[in-house]
């Protein structure tokens, strides 16, 4: 483990005696005002890409978008090949933006060779389509997921060969009963970190994990999948970084949840795991929005409170995974429900969080920099630590 890892949980650890839950100190004084507002664009629905772009569907079709140094989102076109109505995905190591529409059909576009697919690889209505997983990245090679159209426990998955538009196994060749382990995240070509059905019911989705490795079509257990399936019920992984060896999943209960912070040293031996703390003063809740909204280690995270009338209301805050203690920076107002937001890359500032404000009818786009949440950071450690 590297030692900037190996700091961040020491001082996770020792978290609560820095920022201690009695003295109630109030999370509004760690905040930021600064923002710059940009004109407005209405942007549908976004995944990550590279090159300090997102993907976006925009009038309806797939785009790019992106800030210019001038403070102006840039969207370009890419291709008409969506009718507005579809759940898509992003596979920048291959090229390949992926959406699943109408129940069976599959939409894909590979920007190497420009060509558009739309692929059906079954006609009925019983069994629908559920998303794509990248299996083989050299050979463009994905698992098409498709569950019982009634009973979302169900599922199985064709292997497919993009290039070729060649189906290479079908669950219905093999007459499935659409009951396959759950595939909880892709860790690299052919590997996947899974969860098992239980063996008497099959139906049910029990807490033990393992990976399994396609193309040797063998189980793999380690010491990460053995604390992994000591944990609580219910939990999921909210963000993954194998090159950092980084987990942050959520665990949770009936009475209590929270979330981990896990690393690991190579073949993924000495686990570590401290709570990922971000403090919840003032009896207020705090509701993580880790999963695809994050940029450099950093991450979006709401608070809910309760209005005058009992009503929910919300802040948006943000927060540095490899900060030395987790601390929350929120923007400094309440919202009505929570705001639309993505994370760009400035040519200039660097990572930058967007977020959508409507004022009496009226919608605007603000640029926060985590330039200035890192100061604010900074400050606070610095106080404290005085």
């Amino acid at each position: 483990m590297n030692h900037k890892h190996l700091l961040t949980i020491t001082l996770l650890l020792i978290s609560p005696y820095i920022f201690p839950q009695e003295k109630h100190m109030n999370l509004d004084d760690i905040k930021i005002e600064k923002y710059t507002e940009l004109p407005y664009k209405n942007v549908f629905d976004y995944c990550d890409w590279k090159d300090g772009k997102l993907i976006t569907l925009y009038n309806d079709r797939f785009s790019t978008l992106e800030v210019t140094e001038k403070n102006k989102l840039k969207i370009k076109k890419l291709v008409n090949f969506s009718d507005g109505d579809c759940i898509f995905k992003t596979f920048p190591e291959v090229n390949v933006i992926y959406g699943y529409s109408g129940g069976v059909t599959q939409l894909f576009y590979d920007l190497d060779t420009n060509k558009t697919l739309l692929f059906e690889p079954i006609f009925t209505r019983r069994y629908w389509a559920r998303g794509a997983l990248l299996l083989d990245s050299e050979r463009k090679i994905f698992l098409l997921i498709y569950g019982h159209m009634l009973t979302r426990e169900k599922y199985d998955y064709f292997i497919y060969d993009l290039p070729n538009n060649k189906i290479l196994s079908s669950p219905f060749e093999q007459e499935s009963d659409f009951l396959k382990d759950v595939l909880e995240v892709r860790l690299g070509d052919y590997l996947f970190l899974c969860r098992e059905r239980d063996k008497i019911d099959r139906k049910k989705i029990t807490n033990n994990y393992y990976i399994y490795d396609f193309k040797k079509k063998e189980r793999i257990d380690n010491e990460l999948t053995a604390f992994l399936s000591t944990l609580k019920y219910g939990h999921g992984i909210r963000y993954l970084s194998l090159e950092e060896k980084i987990i942050i999943i959520n665990s949770y209960d009936a009475a209590e949840e929270e979330n981990l912070f896990i690393t690991w040293e190579d073949d993924f031996k000495k686990v570590r795991a401290a709570p990922f703390f971000i403090p919840a003063f003032n009896d207020k809740k705090v509701d993580y929005g880790i999963p695809g909204v994050h940029l450099n280690d950093w991450v979006v995270f709401n608070i809910h409170s309760n209005g005058l009338y009992g009503e929910t209301v919300y802040k948006l805050g943000f927060s540095n995974i490899n900060s030395p203690v987790h601390v929350p920076v929120v923007i400094d107002e309440y919202f009505e429900s929570t705001p639309y937001y993505f994370f760009l890359e400035h040519p200039v500032y660097g990572p930058c969080c967007f977020v959508e404000v409507e004022k009496n009818g009226k919608k605007t786009i603000r640029m926060y920099k985590m330039s200035d949440v890192q100061k604010e950071i900074v400050k606070t450690l610095s106080e404290h630590g005085k």
